[in-house]
């Protein structure tokens, strides 16, 4: 059997767009430069606290220093929403910090990753994600990009179906900027596809592209996972090292295949040494 080393070790030849979930380091340029430093393509990074609905601020000369490097070098940047935010409830400050991230973040990046919320009510709070959602002033360029969840607790958005339902009752003007997160850690625990057997993986393409549309999918989150297979729980984990692949590293070597083939940006949310394993 191929080892997940080797097999990963094949994939540097590949051009895959990847990167990973970054620290904020004091600026977006320096950030910018770490990540092309270590051979990144794409990264995410907190715009502040994930704890928080305070969101920095960048001042205008880091980014229009950021964009002379983004010309030259293409970068797929995001920012990630705090884990605060719940818009499956009509809470007003996730609203206003809210859409001052992703107005923000539209001028260098390419979307805000939210978690959808939590609601007992499952309906009610798929139309609460929309009816709030629907209130946000959308500037030219801005993504909200939502992604699924594991099925832990009140969370919503754990099925393909959960996400096509808040955007289909989105105010059909802004549904353009709505985008959508695949998180293979939260696919693995909600139980949805066993993403170590390779038919699964071909089964969750088409399953995506029937109920989402592939063309709205902004990027994927590859993590192993801790967790086991539908304990609805989301426990990041190196690639390799989880329950997810440590078996089958050819199913993570044609999942992110598949991925790179739809040209479909891909985010490490692992230790961001988990990157090295793609380079010689």
């Amino acid at each position: 059997m191929t080892t997940i080393k080797h097999t990963i070790i094949l994939l540097s030849n590949s051009s895959l767009n990847i990167g990973t979930h970054l620290p904020f380091n004091k600026s977006l340029y320096k950030t910018i430069n770490f990540a092309i430093s270590t051979g990144m393509y794409s990264f995410q990074f907190f715009l502040g606290n994930p704890q928080s609905f305070n969101r920095s601020s960048l001042n205008e000369d880091d980014i229009k220093m950021s964009l002379t490097i983004i010309d030259r070098y293409p970068m797929c940047i995001f920012t990630h929403a705090p884990y605060v935010y719940n818009l499956a409830k009509d809470i007003k400050d996730n609203i206003q910090s809210l859409e001052k991230e992703l107005n923000h973040v539209a001028l260098f990046g390419k979307g805000v990753v939210l978690h959808p919320g939590s609601n007992q009510n499952k309906i009610q709070g798929i139309l609460n994600i929309a009816k709030n959602i629907s209130k946000i002033n959308f500037q030219t360029n801005s993504k909200l990009i939502l992604e699924n969840m594991s099925g832990q607790g009140n969370m919503i958005g754990s099925t393909l179906q959960e996400l096509r339902d808040i955007r289909n009752n989105i105010e059909e003007e802004k549904r353009k900027y709505i985008g959508f997160c695949i998180d293979t850690a939260h696919i693995w625990g909600m139980g949805l596809y066993d993403l170590s057997d390779e038919k699964q993986i071909d089964i969750m393409f088409q399953d995506i592209d029937d109920i989402l549309g592939i063309e709205n999918i902004s990027l994927f989150h590859v993590n192993d996972s801790k967790a086991l297979f539908k304990s609805k729980l989301d426990r990041h984990e190196l690639l390799g090292e989880g329950n997810i692949w440590n078996k089958n590293g050819e199913a993570l070597r044609y999942l992110l295949k598949c991925i790179n083939s739809k040209k479909i940006p891909i985010i490490l949310e692992t230790d961001p040494s988990d990157i090295r394993k793609f380079l010689y």
